[in-house]
């Protein structure tokens, strides 16, 4: 069985189990379709790419064409790298569901996180404040940053002002707590990174 999809972020909440209060994420995993099978043999690796979302109207590719087997029906493609040599019951044309997990499971997440556009060194590094004395003007700066004569240059990687956010940000070990088959809903403990409405890769063991 596939333990990979690609749902939608709905939300956080929180549930009760034992008397204790569990903060989960709220995941929406509409069906999943395999629309391609690579092979070790053929492509040189092994993986499945997945169709998913709503039918969205815009220009293609004719290879992204010929995967979906349509042209009026269009949604997005994710590919996932998983041994085929070990699943020999996976066929193209089969759907993934919230199903194919199940409860108390670990598993990986992956999303883009919130943009926060150009910030601080304070909000994107966690930096501490200079002396808010009179006289300072040292509070929110970054600080020295240069070198002695040798080697005279900043080093490449140095904390630094700059975009935060928007990139991709992967989880591992989130514990399935509830799945919900009537309403495609699984249950993640914890948070998971992304905004509502976001697309996030769900990968099981």
């Amino acid at each position: 069985m596939v333990k990979v999809a690609v749902g939608v972020k709905k939300g956080m909440t929180q549930i009760f189990q034992n008397t204790q209060v569990v903060p989960v994420t709220v995941v929406e995993i509409s069906p999943n379709i395999i629309v391609d099978i690579r092979s070790k043999e053929k492509h040189g690796y092994s993986s499945i790419v997945l169709a998913y979302g709503r039918p969205v109207k815009k220009k293609f590719k004719r290879s992204f064409l010929g995967q979906l087997k349509t042209k009026k029906k269009l949604a997005n493609l994710r590919e996932f790298s998983i041994r085929i040599e070990q699943r020999p019951d996976i066929k193209q044309g089969d759907k993934i569901s919230v199903e194919n997990f199940k409860t108390g499971e670990k598993v990986a997440v992956q999303g883009i996180s919130k943009g926060k556009g150009f910030q601080g060194v304070i909000k994107r590094y966690g930096f501490k404040r200079g002396p808010e004395t009179h006289g300072s003007e040292h509070h929110r700066r970054v600080g020295s940053i240069g070198m002695c004569s040798f080697p005279g240059r900043v080093f490449k990687g140095k904390k630094m002002p700059g975009r935060t956010g928007g990139r991709k940000v992967s989880i591992k070990n989130l514990e399935i707590v509830r799945i919900e088959p009537e309403k495609n809903l699984i249950y993640l403990k914890g948070s998971i990174p992304g905004a509502k409405k976001g697309y996030v890769a769900i990968k099981g063991e």
